[in-house]
Parts: C-alpha cells; structure tokens; sequence
C-alpha cells in the first residue's frame, strides 16, 4: 500500500462515523484529498479534517461515542491481557490453554456493544446514556467501598450485587408504557458494562493499588513483602467469573439488540404508537 492509500484510507475510516446528514460533507473531503498532489500535503489535510470531524459540535452522535468508547476500553483491555501474557514465564503455554476463552469472552463484549450501537438497533441516546450511565455508576460504588472499607473483597458476591442493582435501575429508568425493548436494552448494557469495569478496575488495583487495598490469600508463613507480591497475582482470579458474567450479558444483549433490530426493520412498533407513514405495521 503507497503512503497516499495510507492516508486515504484513514481519512475514510474517520469519515465512516459521520451521521448520515454529513455524508456529503465527507464525499466533499475526500473529494478535495483526492486532488492534493504533494505527500506531505496530504497528510496536513488529513490531520486538519480529523481536527475537523473530532472538534465540530453534532460530528459525533451518542451511539458512535458510546461505540467508540466500549470499543477503546476492549482495545486496553486486550492490550493489558496481551502484555500479561507476552511477559509471562511461559506465553505460549498460556495462550494455548486459555487464548480461545479469552478470545469468546472478548467477542462477546465487541458482539454486544457493535450490535447495541448499530444504526437500526432500537436503543435510543437516551437508552445508551441511562444503561452505560448505570454501569460506570456500579464501577464507582465499587470503588468507593473498596477504598472506603479494605481490603479488595475476595469474593465477588458485593460486586455482582452492585451489577444486578445497576441493571435493575437501568431497566426502570428507561422503562417505557407498552414496550420492554428499552427496559431490556438498558439493563443488559448496564449489566455488560458495570461487570467490564469492576473487573478493570481490580486488575488497576491489583496491579498498582496501595498495600491496605490487597487481602492476604496466600499463606502466612511467607515474608510480609512476598505475602502482599503473591496476593496482588491471586486476587484477580476469583473476578473471573464476573468477566464470564458481562461476556454472557453482552451476548444477551447483542441477541436482543438484534432481535429490535428485526421487529424494527418488519415495521413492529408497540401498541399504541403510529406507525411511520406508508410502513409495514405488525401487531402484537
């Protein structure tokens, strides 16, 4: 690929999330790239339209900032699980052991945020910003009682508490009279994200939190210093399992988010509401 396809197709990723109200504005930039002879000046009028696109007010609706967002905290996260691994004793061992489990559990995630931030699922701006809302607030009850009375619990019975009350209050804020399909949304998008966090956040904790934070789970016999090296390595496994559980609630709510999507795209709309003129109608 030449250095002008590099920046071409740059500019056409970024361009790829404009609304489609600014689909011509962005037929205009390549447009004009198209016509820029000089390498380097090419690359000066790729970075002014990303300064363009990123900074110009409507540029961005909240179903491609929240897709952006879930997106780039997968995007760490791999990072983190890949340099864990690359810098264990014995890498190639541990991918083949657990590579494929993290790779479902990963997909799973991107399943649910790409199919919950698509174009014709039904969550609205208002769904995305009341589930994500929640579950980022679960991560911060979490953190605010890890801080507040340490250490780290060992177990993760408080924190898929704090998930199912995340998801639970989603559900009803976004509730909506003759129609689940919001309720059911914003709670898994709750639920998928809330448990996302709380696992980071342990892993930070884990791995850069203060002594008083990290519970002694290896035996005592060991030096202070080696109690507290060893412990800070065994407290996250027992968070494991509240990954598997966001993995299984973004698979439910990438199915679900697929299923509106459907009812959507067949003209099923919730009793009560006009249907678009000239659409399809199905009642329920």
């Amino acid at each position: 690929m030449t250095r002008s396809g590099v920046s071409d197709r740059l500019l056409a990723a970024a361009l790829h999330g404009l609304p489609r109200e600014r689909a011509e504005w962005g037929q205009a930039m390549r447009a004009e790239m198209a016509a820029v002879d000089s390498r380097s000046e090419r690359w000066l009028f790729l970075l002014g339209c990303l300064r363009v696109v990123v900074l110009r007010p409507g540029t961005w609706s909240t179903p491609r900032l929240v897709r952006f967002a879930c997106c780039a905290v997968l995007a760490v996260t791999v990072g983190g699980i890949a340099t864990a691994i690359a810098t264990s004793s014995n890498p190639g061992q541990k991918l083949r052991e657990g590579g494929w489990i993290l790779a479902l559990l990963i997909g799973s995630y991107l399943f649910g945020f790409l199919a919950i931030t698509s174009r014709r699922c039904a969550a609205t701006a208002r769904v995305l910003l009341i589930g994500g809302g929640a579950g980022l607030a679960s991560v911060g009850a979490a953190a605010v009682l890890m801080f507040a009375i340490p250490p780290v619990p060992r177990s993760i019975g408080s924190t898929v508490l704090l998930v199912a009350l995340a998801a639970l209050g989603a559900a009803a804020l976004a509730q909506r009279p003759h129609d689940d399909r919001a309720a059911s949304l914003a709670g898994l998008f709750a639920a998928t994200v809330g448990s996302l966090g709380i696992v980071i956040l342990v892993d930070i904790i884990a791995s850069a939190g203060p002594a008083e934070l990290i519970p002694i789970v290896v035996p005592t016999t060991l030096s202070p210093a080696m109690q507290i090296s060893e412990s800070r390595i065994e407290l996250v496994d027992p968070y494991i399992g509240l990954l598997f559980l966001g993995a299984v609630m973004g698979l439910l709510l990438g199915i679900t988010a697929l299923l509106t999507r459907s009812r959507l795209a067949t003209g099923w709309r919730p009793r009560g509401e006009t249907p678009p003129a000239g659409g399809p109608t199905r009642r329920r």
